[in-house]
C-alpha cells in the first residue's frame, strides 16, 4: 500500500492498456503486483453468474499480495484495468520471503489484511442491508478514502467509474441508483456534479 517501506523489483515495468485483463479469477497465483500507476477494478463471478466490483485499486496499492501470504493456489477476483496501468510484478517466492525476513513490512501487510478484512466486511453490510440509501452512502465514503476527501461535515468523492458501475459495486439496478440519488439531491443530502458527488454528513 501507500505506507509500505518495501518494495521489490521496483526498477521492472508492466504497462497495461484500459480494459486488459492482469489475471482471472480462478488462475494460479504465480505473481503480485505493486501498482505504479493507474487504477484497476476487482471483479468476482458469483455462482448465479452475476459478475460484481469488489473494489478499486490504485497507485502503491499491492494485487494478490495478502492471497500469495495466506498461500491461496488461485486468485480469489479478476483485476481488470479501468485505466492504462503501470505495474510492477513480483515473483511468489520473493514476497513470501520478504515477509518472513523483513519486520517493517511484515507489519505493513498485517495492517493491509485489516483493511481488506473490512472490504469484504462492507460487503457483507452492502448485501443484507435493504436500506438503499445507506448503502449508497457508505460505498461513496469507502471510495472517498482514494478518490476524495473528508472532512467532519462533507465527504468528497470524484468517481473514476460511471453510474452503471457504481450500481454495480452497490448491488442496484442502474435505475434504482438514479432514482434513489434524485431523491437524495432534491433532500440536500448530496450535490452530483457529473462525477464528483458531495455528501453533507449534517442534513442525514
Amino acid at each position: 500500500c501507500v505506507n509500505c517501506i518495501f518494495d521489490l523489483n521496483q526498477d521492472v515495468k508492466r504497462t497495461y492498456k484500459k480494459n486488459d485483463i492482469i489475471f482471472l479469477e480462478g488462475n494460479e497465483v504465480n505473481k503480485i503486483y505493486r501498482i505504479k500507476s493507474g487504477i484497476v477494478k476487482l471483479e468476482k463471478i458469483y455462482e448465479n453468474g452475476e459478475v460484481k466490483i469488489i473494489d478499486l485499486v490504485t497507485t502503491d496499492d499491492y494485487l494478490a499480495l495478502l492471497t500469495v501470504l495466506k498461500d491461496i493456489k488461485e486468485y480469489p477476483v479478476s483485476a481488470v484495468c479501468l485505466t492504462d496501468v503501470v505495474l510492477s510484478p513480483i515473483n511468489k517466492e520473493d514476497a513470501e520471503g520478504a515477509y518472513q525476513e523483513n519486520l517493517q513490512f511484515k507489519e505493513q501487510c498485517l495492517k493491509c489484511a485489516a483493511h481488506r478484512i473490512g472490504i469484504f466486511q462492507d460487503h457483507t453490510f452492502l448485501s443484507s442491508n435493504t436500506d438503499i440509501e445507506d448503502r449508497v452512502i457508505h460505498t461513496l465514503t469507502h471510495l472517498s478514502k482514494k478518490f476524495g476527501k473528508r472532512s467532519k461535515d462533507i465527504i468528497e468523492v470524484t468517481l473514476p467509474i460511471s453510474k452503471t458501475e457504481l450500481a454495480n459495486m452497490i448491488g442496484l439496478r442502474r435505475e434504482t441508483l438514479s432514482r434513489k440519488l434524485s431523491k437524495m439531491v432534491e433532500k440536500g443530502y448530496i450535490v452530483i456534479d457529473k462525477n464528483k458527488y458531495t455528501i453533507h454528513r449534517h442534513r442525514r
